[in-house]
């Protein structure tokens, strides 16, 4: 297996998850299945934890602090994007796809924060992408 067939499928499962989130929320509200992801999200880790104890030397308060900080911003994530499920849950299609604005966000975060060099095909890239969120996003 390679990495780009992994990405791929990492692309398939976002694309579905919000779906069946949409679907779970509906039913028991956005903060249980808040929870219940939680509680999945937490399954992984723990088991890798039990299984690699050594890795936990690797931590260090730089890495801890990155992590933190992306775990936080995951949960910020996750809360607004059940809150727009919850405030329009018709517009399932809507929502996904303007999601996918995070690609051209991470992209232009890379370049001016990270220093990523983006090539001329990439910058195309994103503003194609980015012409497709706002015209999903037009009023009709």
């Amino acid at each position: 297996m390679n990495w780009r067939l992994l990405t791929v499928l990492a692309t398939l499962f976002q694309s579905v998850a919000p779906i069946f989130h949409n679907k779970a929320v509906g039913i028991h509200g956005a903060m249980m299945n808040l929870l219940v992801c939680q509680v999945v999200f937490a399954g992984f880790p723990l088991l890798w934890v039990a299984t690699h104890p050594r890795d936990l030397s690797l931590i260090t308060a730089r890495s801890f602090a990155f992590g933190l900080t992306a775990s936080l911003a995951s949960l910020f994530y996750a809360l607004c994007l059940f809150g727009a499920f919850k405030l329009k849950p018709e517009s399932n299609s809507e929502i996904v796809i303007t999601i996918g604005f995070s690609t051209i966000g991470l992209a232009l975060l890379n370049h001016f924060l990270v220093g990523y060099k983006m090539q001329p095909h990439q910058w195309l890239g994103a503003i194609i992408a980015l012409l497709g969120v706002i015209l999903v996003n037009l009023k009709r």
